[in-house]
């Protein structure tokens, strides 16, 4: 039987146990590892993700970021946005057993009108006014930079911008946009909050003189975990703009890493963690050989091992340089 939902009653009446468990999470007394093992000491060997069954709701309690509704999983651990959620929704058979229903079978959800086209200019035009509406890099910034061994010459050329007046930037994006969209676009919480209030060092995806995504981070050294994505689908490698025709090309862990290496004179692709690579991003390194630059940690180890087989098959040459345990690429610049 087809029902449909609205997206708040989805988020109300799916059961989030049986959502983790169609997306292969294994739950242990209602805790399961961290969709972001990477960003966790010992890759979250001790789960830190807790499901809330009365208001059916998950959160880590180290990452900030990853909290929310069934649809929130589904975004979080499809790597997609919250159109690409609905259509999992709607591909799946579940039950409404929270209210005491039989299963009913695939769920309609027509809340979402915009297409993909429109959903991509749409975040492209809000992460532009965000830009726009943030400072230059100042003082306690460059201080942070400084000591990444991060210069003004590859700061200014990659277009780093600060949150300055937090209060204002909120306001001024609520009165151009709809909540709905920012919200879609990572930028709002569910409660209305502009996310970016501890993370304030913007590093934009660029294609062109567009931004498509962002990375931002933390300077000071309690706030965990140290980087902060808006939500959604990745739509690139960081620093495509350092791609030169053929040659060698690193590929690097974050963005702080990459710029490290464009920094010293070479042609370097971040990656915000090792889990997302993509592989319809291999083609972007045909003609050229990559050295992998991963950190040495275990998820740094582990998603080595997957990138050389996927980089084997599509053949294209790949090889791991060591890099001394527990270190990253920056930490070996900077020695």
């Amino acid at each position: 039987m087809m029902k449909s939902l609205s997206s708040e009653t989805l988020r109300k009446e799916i059961p989030i146990l049986e959502v983790a468990a169609r997306l292969g999470l294994p739950v242990a007394r209602n805790k399961t590892r961290c969709l972001f093992p990477e960003r966790h000491k010992n890759g979250d060997r001790t789960p830190s993700l807790s499901f809330h069954l009365p208001s059916n709701t998950f959160r880590c309690f180290v990452c900030p970021d990853v909290h929310g509704s069934v649809i929130d999983l589904v975004m979080l651990a499809k790597r997609t946005d919250f159109k690409g959620a609905l259509e999992y929704f709607k591909t799946e058979d579940f039950s409404l057993s929270r209210n005491g229903s039989k299963a009913v079978g695939r769920v309609t959800v027509d809340v979402y009108k915009k297409n993909d086209s429109q959903e991509r200019l749409t975040r492209t035009n809000i992460y532009g006014r965000l830009f726009e509406l943030c400072d230059p890099v100042d003082n306690e910034g460059y201080r942070y930079l400084k000591s990444r061994r991060l210069f003004k010459k590859v700061v200014e050329a990659s277009r780093i911008r600060m949150v300055g007046d937090y209060q204002r930037i909120s306001e001024d994006l609520r009165a151009d946009f709809s909540l709905t969209d920012l919200r879609q676009a990572g930028l709002f919480n569910e409660k209305g909050h502009f996310r970016f209030y501890k993370h304030r060092l913007l590093i934009p995806y660029l294609k062109g003189k567009e931004i498509h995504f962002f990375q931002a981070r933390a300077m000071d050294k309690e706030t965990v975990p140290k980087e902060l994505n808006p939500a959604g689908p990745i739509p690139f490698p960081y620093a495509l703009y350092s791609l030169k025709e053929g040659g060698l090309v690193y590929l690097c862990e974050g963005a702080i890493d990459t710029l490290t290496v464009i920094q010293a004179g070479f042609s370097a692709i971040g990656i915000p963690g090792v889990m997302n690579f993509k592989k319809e991003w291999l083609p972007l390194f045909k003609g050229r050989k990559v050295f992998s630059v991963l950190d040495n940690d275990e998820a740094g180890r582990s998603g080595n091992e997957r990138l050389k087989k996927w980089f084997s098959e599509a053949q294209i040459p790949f090889s791991i340089i060591s890099i001394p345990e527990g270190k990253d690429i920056n930490d070996v610049f900077n020695r």
